[in-house]
């Protein structure tokens, strides 16, 4: 079995409600979403490690779909702030 936890860090915790909102229905069964805060926490499992990549892929482009409508048309990051300091 293979699995994967993706985070993604939203400004508050509206933004990540919003997020796993928009996400759930197209990943029923496939991934696992919570919110805990201002984070929204999503698993994947799968037996194959082919299969697990393409949900990932999948799973990615539609999280990015709903942050550019959530966040803006612009598509930033929602750690654009973060981001920088690190750089």
């Amino acid at each position: 079995m293979f699995k994967i936890t993706l985070e993604f860090v939203y400004k508050d915790a509206g933004t990540a409600e919003r997020m796993l909102s928009s996400l759930k229905l197209d990943n029923e069964g496939f991934v696992e979403s919570r919110v805990e805060g201002s984070r929204l926490v999503s698993v994947i499992r799968s037996e194959r490690l082919s299969s697990l990549r393409q949900t990932v892929e999948d799973f990615l482009a539609c999280a990015q779909l709903a942050e550019s409508v959530i966040l803006g048309k612009g598509g930033a990051s929602p750690n654009a702030e973060e981001e920088e300091e690190g750089d």
